[in-house]
């Protein structure tokens, strides 16, 4: 009966490392796929910059310096929340897959 229950509890060991694995390797994936959405949001913002700055450059040449200094202060602004919107969803993004991890650490203890 005792090598029953070892064996028993070996195959319970064995199955909740495999299913340890399983949790890492989808982690993984799961990161992975949050650095390409990073990426995408990267170039998202460069390329909204670029775009902000050729608009900006060609409101300049049609405004006196007053308005180009509201304009440039207006870009900036713009700038400064796009970028403060790609940081939060980044946060939140990091924050939804650590309470993801922590979980899945949270059910392997139970386990």
């Amino acid at each position: 009966q005792l090598e029953e229950r070892r064996g028993a509890a070996g195959q319970l060991q064995e199955a909740a490392e495999r299913q340890l694995a399983d949790l890492r390797a989808a982690h993984e994936g799961e990161k992975a796929a949050l650095a390409a959405q990073v990426a995408e949001l990267t170039a998202a913002v460069a390329a909204a910059e670029a775009a902000s700055d050729l608009a900006e450059k060609t409101a300049a040449a049609q405004v006196g310096p007053l308005e180009e200094e509201k304009r440039a202060r207006a870009a900036l602004e713009n700038k400064l929340a796009l970028h403060t919107a790609v940081l939060e969803e980044e946060r939140a993004t990091m924050a939804e897959e650590r309470h993801l991890h922590d979980g899945e650490l949270t059910n392997q203890k139970a386990e």
